[in-house]
């Protein structure tokens, strides 16, 4: 009879030890923000919290305005900028927000779109021309 009465506990204690490792894995991904940035299509007006309403600027982009700028100040610990795979970003990041060791601010460019992103510090050339001979 002692050993139905162990056995209920042990099965018990183990459900409520995974439990409870469910819900801390649920708290941290709750608290996990994740930003969108589309620097070929995005707008830093809208809320950067999907595909369909990235901005254009990262936090942290001396040229970021609107939200995106606001964001910049507000960066938390575990936050994620994910930029648009197949996009060259091209400006300078630097966020004053800080991550942790257990939960770092992650710069995200191999998880959305079919290629990664491409993160260029240059500025887009104006005036160029397509060659109209080998001459040219």
């Amino acid at each position: 009879m002692m050993q139905q009465r162990k056995h209920p506990i042990r099965i018990g204690l183990v459900a409520t030890a995974a439990l409870a490792a469910l819900f801390a894995a649920d708290a941290a991904a709750a608290q996990q923000r994740i930003f969108y940035i589309d620097y070929a299509g995005g707008d830093d007006a809208a809320d950067g919290r999907s595909p369909a309403t990235a901005w254009k600027y990262a936090p942290g982009d001396s040229r970021a305005s609107g939200n995106a700028k606001a964001l910049n100040k507000k960066m938390q610990p575990g936050d994620v900028l994910r930029f648009r795979g197949g996009v060259r970003y091209m400006g300078a990041i630097t966020p004053s927000g800080a991550g942790s060791a257990e939960n770092p601010i992650v710069l995200d460019g191999s998880s959305w779109g079919s290629y990664r992103a491409v993160m260029d510090g240059g500025e887009a050339l104006s005036g160029v021309r397509r060659c109209t001979s080998a001459a040219d």
